[in-house]
């Protein structure tokens, strides 16, 4: 029995090699298992297209604000023909507004003859007001990333206001402009209650510390974000009356 797979496996390593040989010497291109990836690249965006989505003014009256998370299939002339949103910013409206600007003024780069629609990922963050001037900023390292938003390919910026006691304690501390993740949000909140030596020795009062949630190039390459801005209610209504 031995003796018999033995003469068998040798058989087979010998005709497996006269095949490879034989395409070799006729300048055959030999056979491959699965087609080159690099035949039908992510189609890239066209920049001259992006415009930023109008911020819904009923959305700024309620103080709506947050992330809308779509994915777009993308025909290989560039054109955006059907979305999903795969998260919501909690919002209806602001979801409908992402949706129907990236869908009526978005395009991308034509596709290589032959290769399918393609399906890209982007994210419409919707911000109210401006953000405070921070006492400090902290680059997050990918270590301190959530998983989730880290697939997801989350990135923004966390301002969070300090309530200091005597010596820099930490009385309190809230979300002063969010990043337009809940995860990175709750993360920053998570890493400035576990790290005491970021006030020590601080003034008693409110500190403003700035969590900046960024990735490298290689993990940012799938996501487009695109981030739209709309003056608080507040401060609109401050500006209308001269003050």
């Amino acid at each position: 029995m031995g003796s018999e797979l033995g003469q068998y496996l040798k058989h087979s390593f010998v005709t497996t090699w006269a095949i490879a040989a034989c395409f070799v010497a006729f300048n055959y291109p030999l056979p491959t298992l699965a087609a080159e990836v690099s035949a039908c690249p992510p189609p890239e965006p066209k920049i001259s297209s992006r415009v930023l989505p109008l911020y819904p003014s009923e959305s700024q009256r309620r103080d709506q604000a947050g992330t809308t998370m779509l994915e777009i299939t993308v025909a290989p002339d560039g054109r955006p023909t059907g979305y999903v949103v795969t998260r919501s910013s909690g919002s209806t409206r602001l979801d409908y507004a992402a949706s129907t600007t990236v869908m009526s003024h978005y395009l991308w780069e034509k596709s290589p003859d032959g290769c399918p629609a393609a399906r890209r990922p982007i994210s419409i963050v919707w911000q109210l007001g401006n953000p405070p001037r921070p006492d400090g900023m902290i680059l997050v390292p990918l270590s301190s990333y959530p998983p989730d938003a880290l697939q997801l390919e989350e990135l923004g910026d966390t301002y969070l206001t300090l309530s200091l006691g005597d010596g820099g304690s930490i009385k309190d501390i809230r979300v002063a402009y969010s990043s337009g993740y809940p995860e990175l949000d709750n993360k920053s909140v998570a890493i400035a209650k576990s790290s005491p030596e970021l006030t020590t020795g601080k003034t008693a009062g409110a500190f403003t510390l700035l969590f900046r949630w960024q990735l490298t190039a290689e993990l940012n390459r799938n996501r487009e974000t695109i981030t739209t801005r709309a003056m608080h209610w507040a401060d609109a209504l401050r500006s209308m009356r001269g003050q």
